[in-house]
C-alpha cells in the first residue's frame, strides 16, 4: 500500500499534542477519499502541508433530533484554540 504523508513531523506532531491536550483522541490517515486529496494537495518537502480533521458529531449534536448540545460551545472554542496554534505556526515558518 502506498502511504503518502501530508504533513511534516514537526507540524504533525504540534497538531497532535495540542489536539491530545484538549481531550481528543487522534488517528493517522488511512486510505480513504480524505488521503487521497490530502496526498494529492500536499508536498510537506516544499513547505506545502495539510491537514484533515474528522469530529465525532456526537460531541456537538443529537443525532436523532440533529439539534446542536451543549458540546458545541466547548468543540467550537477548541477547534478556535488549535487553529490559533496552527496560525502561529505557520507565522513562525514564514518569519523564518
Amino acid at each position: 500500500s502506498c502511504r503518502v504523508r501530508s504533513s511534516g513531523l514537526a507540524f504533525g506532531a504540534l497538531r497532535v499534542v495540542r489536539v491530545q491536550s484538549l481531550g481528543f483522541s487522534v488517528t493517522g490517515t488511512g486510505p480513504s477519499v480524505g488521503y487521497v486529496l490530502l496526498a494529492r494537495n500536499s508536498d510537506p518537502a516544499r513547505g506545502i502541508e495539510c491537514i484533515q480533521i474528522e469530529v465525532n458529531k456526537n460531541l456537538f449534536i443529537d443525532t436523532q433530533t440533529f439539534r446542536a448540545t451543549a458540546g458545541l460551545a466547548k468543540l467550537q472554542a477548541d477547534i478556535d484554540k488549535l487553529l490559533l496554534v496552527v496560525a502561529g505556526d505557520v507565522q513562525q515558518r514564514m518569519n523564518r
